[in-house]
């Protein structure tokens, strides 16, 4: 990704204003979500969020990530829709490219660092489970009850782990 098309994306603040489905739910994650803290500012690196504000998993999973994204000091950070941008949709994965959120890491020549997405491992178990399969509303339901419980913390957990260990090899390469 290059600068200019990094630069076309929405701030963190400027996506959640736009936000209409659920707007209430996602500020109120937002602004009740406790994130750790990143100790080094990652200079060379940009992260890039897909999402949709009327997905649920956007809405249940993503603010406590952008909470933590935006106390990241020097990492630049934007939002773009996905459905404007199918391009980069396919690019962070060609497998299932519609499944949202995501999130990757650029380094200061475009390359592609690292990404994470659509859920946090322990939510993907969930929604992976044999039991689950029977249907589509049963395995929803155990997923709502996991993000329930969960609050956006394990997505948070590896996206710092994420961006940490970005850091570190950014840091070795220069």
């Amino acid at each position: 990704m290059n600068r200019d098309r990094f630069d076309e994306g929405l701030s963190i603040d400027d996506f959640l204003g736009r936000v209409v489905a659920r707007a209430a739910e996602w500020r109120d994650a937002f602004e009740r979500a406790q994130v750790p803290s990143l100790d080094v500012a990652p200079a060379d690196l940009v992260a890039a969020v897909l999402a949709e504000d009327w997905s649920w998993e956007c809405a249940v999973g993503l603010p406590a990530i952008l909470r933590f994204l935006s106390q990241a000091r020097g990492l630049a950070t934007r939002v773009f829709p996905r459905d404007l941008n199918l391009d980069l949709a396919c690019e962070l994965d060609r497998e299932d490219p519609l499944a949202i959120p995501r999130i990757a890491l650029f380094d200061s020549f475009g390359a592609l660092v690292a990404r994470w997405g659509p859920r946090a491992v322990s939510a993907e178990r969930v929604f992976r489970e044999k039991e689950a399969i029977r249907g589509k509303s049963e395995r929803v339901t155990r997923l709502r009850a996991w993000y329930e419980t969960d609050r956006g913390r394990a997505g948070v957990d590896e996206v710092h782990e994420m961006v940490a260990r970005a850091m570190m090899r950014e840091a070795r390469t220069t």
